[in-house]
């Protein structure tokens, strides 16, 4: 499946500079996975201090320390890219919002790349 920035980008209908501001803005609008996790009450301070404790002294990243202290399994996993997934703001709303793609030629554009999509798909 390919990604629809880079296929606005393979049509023209955006730079990369200016599609590389909009991810960014977009990167910027979720939390943190410690927050998330406190948030949405899946790990408790406690295991997010350890977590936290034990990537600086080591020099890891969140995840991989939550793995090291067995904190991290399937379901937390799962649970954490569902709300991530549902606090992100689509590339679309940001593009709209900047006035970098018309309302038209972003409905065509995902039209199309939608249509390439199910094509893909059909071949598989």
């Amino acid at each position: 499946m390919k990604d629809f920035g880079q296929f606005l980008l393979s049509k023209n209908l955006i730079s990369s500079d200016r599609l590389l501001t909009c991810i960014l803005e977009q990167i910027d609008s979720i939390p943190s996975t410690p927050q998330l996790l406190k948030e949405i009450n899946l790990m408790s301070s406690d295991q997010i201090i350890q977590a936290l404790t034990t990537q600086a002294v080591e020099e890891i990243g969140f995840k991989e320390a939550c793995v090291k202290l067995n904190f991290w399994n399937e379901t937390l996993s799962s649970s954490l890219k569902k709300e991530l997934l549902s606090r992100r703001t689509p590339l679309a709303n940001i593009l709209l919002r900047r006035g970098l793609i018309t309302l038209t030629d972003l409905t065509k554009a995902l039209d199309e790349f939608l249509s390439e999509e199910e094509k893909i798909s059909s071949q598989k």
